[in-house]
């Protein structure tokens, strides 16, 4: 199951920044976190905005928690604004009950470009699992380069974290017969030239 974060944990932090002269504040952040066992668990938790979500062995993908709001538009909650005791809310547990494809962290840098999920993040993904075709470093390069594509009014950092079976990525034929389709209808991902900061980090299990 996923661990509780109570009080004791969340003072913990504040005693730790205390002690090197920090305040509470410095560590704000926005968390997504999952954590994945080969015998089939899937749990993770978020706190703040940014999108955890699965791609089932359809080729779908479902979010798997909803992004957190501030208190006003175009806010969102951090780590140590957040009260421990809602905690418990912002987490998952499960066994899925088919294999997973997939699971996908992104940072809103990301996520809010592609939203909804369920209907655009293929549009991302897909050339993202054709580079992981190509040789790890090759592959790096490749991804990093992708993150930079431009869109209006989307400035933010971009962070993204794959976790993926090999067995059932799809083949890089079809990847990008899909991804010349979509250019063909005129719904590009984007462009390409380097723009906010981006990371990408890949991960099989």
């Amino acid at each position: 199951s996923v661990p509780d974060i109570d009080r004791a944990q969340f003072d913990a932090i504040a005693a730790d920044a205390k002690k090197d002269g920090s305040t509470l504040n410095d560590f704000s952040t926005t968390l997504l976190l999952v954590a994945y066992h080969t015998d089939g668990f899937l749990g993770g938790a978020q706190i703040g905005d940014g999108l955890i979500a699965a791609q089932l062995a359809a080729g779908n993908y479902v979010p798997l928690l909803t992004a957190e709001s501030g208190e006003y538009a175009s806010e969102t909650n951090f780590l140590t604004r957040s009260d421990p005791a809602s905690f418990k809310k912002r987490t998952f547990g499960a066994r899925p009950q088919s294999d997973l494809r997939s699971i996908i962290l992104m940072t809103d840098g990301v996520a809010d470009d592609f939203m909804p999920a369920d209907r655009h993040l293929t549009q991302i993904m897909d050339p993202v699992f054709l580079h992981l075709h190509e040789p790890d470093e090759k592959a790096q390069a490749e991804l990093i380069k992708l993150l930079g594509y431009e869109i209006r009014g989307s400035f933010d950092d971009r962070t993204l974290v794959v976790i993926y079976n090999e067995r059932l990525v799809d083949s890089k034929d079809l990847l990008a017969a899909r991804i010349q389709a979509r250019r063909n209808a005129a719904t590009p991902v984007g462009q390409l030239p380097p723009s906010a900061q981006s990371t990408a980090l890949i991960a099989k299990p």
